[in-house]
């Protein structure tokens, strides 16, 4: 939380808890990232929570509980790839 002017690139996250949480940040940028197997009763693959100036393209999501879950991003472009089995969005 509140970390600004991070990147993350061609990264795999599985296996989690409760997945990635990015949350209360500015300047963000994701590519090309991997999320799978993050499986629990309140767990997503990727987490996004009033995020502003993002960059989110080129990420995969697969066998999560959830994929993705986006709350009040502002002045942000996300562009989804979801593969099998991942319940919703």
């Amino acid at each position: 939380m509140f970390s600004n002017n991070d990147i993350y690139k061609n990264n795999t996250f599985e296996n989690n808890g409760a997945g990635v949480a990015v949350m209360f940040s500015k300047k963000i940028k994701m590519y090309d990232n991997h999320f799978q197997y993050n499986w629990g009763s309140a767990s997503y693959g990727l987490l996004l929570k009033e995020i502003n100036d993002a960059e989110i393209i080129g990420n995969t999501f697969e066998e999560n509980t959830i994929g993705i879950n986006v709350e009040a991003p502002t002045e942000s472009t996300i562009k989804i790839i979801l593969s099998k089995e991942t319940v919703g969005l």
